[in-house]
C-alpha cells in the first residue's frame, strides 16, 4: 500500500467496514485489531529519559538547516506541506500562543 496524504475523511460506518475489509484482507485479524485499538484507545509514546548534569552534546546536520518558531505569516506555506489542514485553525492556535516549530533546508544551486 503506497503513501497516502492525511485528509479528513467524513466518518461513517459504511466506510468504516470498507476499511476494514480491506486491513483484514491485506494484514489479517492481527493487523485489524490493532488497527481497532489504534484508532480508538491504545497510543504509542516514545519517552526518553536524559541526565541535566552533564552537557548536551553539540549536533550539526547533514544539510544547512534554519529551525525556527512558525509564524503566522507562513502558515499559507505550512498547509501546503500538511494537505487536509485547515488554515484557519492553524492561524487560531498560533494567535492562541500555542507553538509549532519550522525547519527549511536551504538548497545552495
Amino acid at each position: 500500500m503506497g503513501a497516502r496524504a492525511h485528509r479528513q475523511v467524513q466518518w461513517t460506518w459504511r466506510r468504516a467496514i470498507q476499511r476494514a475489509i480491506e486491513v483484514l484482507r491485506d494484514e489479517g485479524v492481527r493487523g485489524l485489531w490493532f488497527r481497532i485499538l489504534g484508532e480508538t484507545v491504545y497510543r504509542r509514546v516514545v519517552l526518553m529519559e536524559r541526565l541535566l548534569e552533564e552537557p548536551i552534546a553539540e549536533m550539526t546536520a547533514c544539510l544547512p538547516v534554519v529551525i525556527d518558531l512558525l509564524k503566522d505569516t507562513e502558515a499559507d506555506e505550512y498547509t501546503g506541506f500538511r494537505p487536509g489542514v485547515d488554515l484557519s485553525e492553524i492561524r487560531r492556535r498560533l494567535a492562541a500562543g500555542q507553538w509549532a516549530f519550522s525547519v527549511f533546508i536551504i538548497l545552495v544551486s
